[in-house]
């Protein structure tokens, strides 16, 4: 009789926590469907607070008392766990009625085998749905297990044939973007480098981290190694020695380079250190102001130079420090952070939710219209295939993916 009770609880408790799935402000937060509105000033608003999706936690800016709240998600998302919980919720049902099928025959079916068979029908109705959910929103084209750790940041190259990475493992490598196969695996530094750039002419692979080493697209060879200071960073490659990460402002954590690929800017500390290329020398610092410096883009002229801070201040660089709305340049906000992106058109938005999927979001009707789901750890960058066709992201579970954007999604008159 115990053993019963306990069945009977414990298949009630999986079915109602699967229909709920509650999670922290979830109706405010994980919007789904295509009829939910996005504010162009946010990620998105809903009942009078501004909601901002940031890795693993997000916050929420109440207008009321002009603060932003760090919450952390304490709910449950994981498609396969809901799936197994609703077998075992059918199988425990399953077996009980079995157990009672000589009495059914016997007396006819009576109010608890009906009990026992709506346990039965809502867990393989649960079950389904739930697997449904699963199979249909990992579309991803490729996987890699790229590095044995963390991988920290991904690169593309202008022809998108490679996509390279860097891993908390201390190796950098290039893969092929159609196949998934490695190109390229760099000697393992004892440093943890963590920002990477192709040049946008293809010749130069950048990667910074204790400095910036610049290698040859075309022989995948070492070129040299730039410096801001090199005092400095003999300092910090003690503090580095044997791989040990070090955290900004130590590091170059954000570096891009110029349209005409001559030039290469980096960030350092509060400043930005911008080089020639060719001759290795540092020919510029351009001062930021009291927050570090965590994004760097070049204008499509080269003239100017775009970043952002840790306090999500856009700042415009051209001969002189402006500072911009960032409500007004969302299209800069989400190209100078690693867990956003926009495609080329600037018509499509992409950024990283604290559940680990990815969420695609259409500017021209202010909707989400798509969650990608795949990643098991906190995603750390973002990239838009120049053509808007696939999605590029790379995971703290180590892997990078490839996602498929299907076609009615993106419409062919929305590639352009």
């Amino acid at each position: 009789m115990k053993t019963k009770t306990a069945l009977i609880l414990i298949s009630i408790l999986f079915l109602t926590i699967n229909s709920y799935s509650k999670t922290v402000n979830s109706a405010e937060f994980k919007k789904k469907s295509a009829s939910d509105k996005i504010s162009s000033n946010q990620d998105f608003k809903s009942n009078g607070k501004n909601i901002k999706t940031n890795g693993p936690s997000f916050r929420i800016y109440t207008p009321k008392t002009s603060k932003w709240e760090n919450t952390t998600h304490t709910g449950y998302d994981d498609m396969t766990t809901w799936v197994i919980l609703s077998a075992v919720a059918a199988l425990i049902s399953l077996i009980i009625l079995l157990s009672k099928l000589k009495k059914i025959f016997l007396h006819g079916i009576k109010l608890k085998e009906i009990f026992w068979v709506i346990i039965l029908i809502f867990s393989v109705f649960f079950a389904i749905v739930r697997y449904s959910m699963y199979k249909f929103s990992v579309n991803y084209a490729l996987t890699i297990k790229a590095h044995y750790a963390e991988v920290i940041s991904i690169a593309l190259s202008p022809d998108e044939k490679y996509i390279a990475s860097l891993g908390r493992d201390g190796f950098l490598k290039v893969w092929n973007t159609k196949n998934g196969k490695i190109v390229k695996a760099f000697p393992k530094t004892k440093f943890v480098y963590q920002s990477l750039a192709f040049s946008p002419d293809g010749k130069y692979l950048a990667a910074g981290g204790i400095n910036i080493r610049i290698y040859d697209t075309g022989t995948w060879e070492y070129l040299k190694s730039l410096y801001a200071d090199k005092k400095r960073d003999k300092m910090i490659s003690k503090l580095q020695s044997g791989g040990k990460y070090v955290n900004m402002p130590y590091n170059y954590s954000s570096i891009a380079f110029s349209p005409d690929s001559k030039r290469i800017a980096a960030n350092h500390a509060k400043s930005i250190k911008i080089w020639d290329i060719k001759t290795g020398k540092a020919v510029k610092t351009i001062s930021g102001e009291n927050s570090l410096i965590s994004g760097i883009m070049f204008s499509q002229t080269g003239k100017k130079i775009y970043f952002t801070d840790l306090k999500d201040h856009i700042y415009l660089w051209a001969g002189e420090l402006k500072k911009l709305e960032t409500h007004k340049n969302m299209y800069l906000y989400y190209k100078l952070h690693d867990e956003k992106d926009v495609s080329s058109e600037g018509d499509y938005y992409i950024w990283a939710n604290f559940d680990n999927s990815i969420s695609l979001y259409k500017e021209k009707t202010k909707t989400i219209i798509k969650s990608f789901i795949g990643h098991s750890g906190s995603i750390k960058k973002l990239l838009f295939s120049r053509n808007g066709k696939f999605i590029y992201s790379c995971s703290k579970d180590q892997t990078i993916r490839k996602w498929r954007i299907k076609r009615k999604y993106v419409r062919q008159e929305d590639r352009r």
